[in-house]
């Protein structure tokens, strides 16, 4: 039985694929009836089909709540898939999530891929033609892991629903700590070398809150500051804990631009790491490519002065912003961390593929350190490793654990490393 069939006959026995209603844009007949006959085999229940750009937002017009989904070929008679897209939005309320399918070059659909991402679209995915079922599958998978995640939420947004002063209050009992996600060597994928402190806030009745339920009411509210001195701090004395436990391991930590604007920062930190009795060369800041921009003479200054007293650079969020090769020169980065946005399905995007490639020899040619973070599976990995990526980081290993968990962690984790 092929692979094809065998995927086919699963999804038969979904019966949610039923509730789903498609608008498919395809101009071409064959491969219309083809790519529509895919998804009805795969329990799509409803799936209409359009020649032309304009029948199917004449179509989407009259029955705007009517589609969750919708594939669309980029190269059409009328007009253009983006401007299909672009149109679309507009009479739409709530966009549906996309599928883009195209005959056009791999380079080129990445970009697509990454216009589409950029614009807000919900992408399921973005592939070459022909189109196999695998790969529909692969996108309504995807979809429906978001339609669940929306019904049974266990990491929710708080930011506009949490009242200031709860958040206040979690800061000052210390519901907010610093969770740890391990960083591996691709040299050894069994060993970890560093690991980055990801904020958590364990609400008593929301259960996992991530930074973007509560960072912004800790601005507004004037606290990020106390925040990041607090999670600064619990890093630094996670870094302390991974060497009374004989382990080697660095520790990534996010800054914000008030700790750099701030002329001081250096040697509080630098006292820190001297109360704690652990080298600053352990400790790496990332920074994002807004703040590698910046032109304010504050902040470089503070950069600077961070290299000379041994901490590293990480330049966080490469490739999706606006970094140039003159940043480089401008502020001494020791780590290159490519954006989640061409890791994530990095095994299946040819276009992600060569990017990601080109990113790493940049950053050996500028004698850097290469992180690929959010990789999710073993496929990633192998990749990453064959193109030659110093580190990964992402679910394929761990999520982010308590400073008790990652401690035992990484100790068993290092432990087997030696033993192969």
């Amino acid at each position: 039985m092929s692979a094809d069939v065998s995927i086919i006959e699963t999804m038969n026995n979904e019966s949610w694929y039923s509730k789903v209603s498609l608008l498919l844009l395809e101009d071409q007949t064959t491969q219309r009836e083809i790519l529509a006959a895919k998804f009805r085999k795969l329990g799509i229940g409803n799936v209409v089909a359009h020649a032309d750009g304009r029948s199917a937002l004449s179509h989407l017009r009259q029955e705007v709540t009517l589609f969750d989904i919708i594939v669309v070929d980029l190269i059409l008679d009328d007009m253009d898939g983006l401007q299909f897209l672009h149109l679309a939005e507009q009479q739409c309320e709530e966009m549906p999530a996309i599928i883009v399918i195209s005959a056009v070059d791999d380079l080129l659909l990445a970009t697509i891929r990454l216009t589409a991402k950029e614009r807000g679209y919900n992408l399921l995915g973005a592939y070459s033609k022909p189109v196999s079922v695998a790969d529909l599958n692969h996108a309504l998978k995807g979809y429906f892991k978001q339609q669940n995640e929306a019904i049974n939420v266990s990491v929710m947004e708080f930011s506009e629903q949490l009242p200031a002063g709860e958040v206040s209050a979690a800061l000052t009992n210390g519901d907010l700590r610093a969770y740890f996600q391990p960083i591996v060597s691709t040299s050894n994928l069994k060993e970890v070398v560093a690991v980055e402190a990801l904020a958590r806030w364990h609400h008593p009745v929301y259960g996992e809150v991530f930074p973007r339920g509560f960072l912004p009411m800790l601005e507004h509210s004037g606290l990020l500051s106390e925040f990041s001195r607090l999670i600064t701090r619990q890093s630094i004395e996670q870094l302390r804990r991974f060497r009374d436990n004989g382990l080697d391991i660095s520790v990534s930590i996010n800054i914000t631009v008030l700790e750099l604007a701030d002329f001081d920062w250096t040697e509080k930190l630098t006292n820190l790491v001297n109360e704690y009795r652990v080298p600053a060369e352990k400790v790496t800041l990332e920074i994002t490519e807004a703040m590698a921009l910046s032109k304010d003479g504050d902040i470089a200054e503070t950069l600077a002065r961070l290299r000379l007293k041994g901490f590293g650079l990480s330049i966080d969020d490469f490739g999706v912003g606006y970094t140039s090769l003159s940043n480089f020169r401008r502020v001494a980065f020791t780590e290159l961390k490519i954006d989640r946005c061409l890791t994530e399905d990095l095994s299946e995007d040819m276009g992600h593929q060569k990017i990601v490639a080109s990113i790493i020899r940049l950053g050996h040619d500028l004698g850097l350190k290469v992180v690929a973070e959010a990789i999710e599976d073993e496929a990633g990995v192998k990749l990453l490793s064959e193109l030659g990526c110093d580190r990964i980081q992402g679910l394929a290993y761990s999520p982010a654990m308590s400073p008790e968990e990652i401690t035992n962690w990484c100790v068993a984790q290092n432990k087997r490393s030696l033993e192969l």
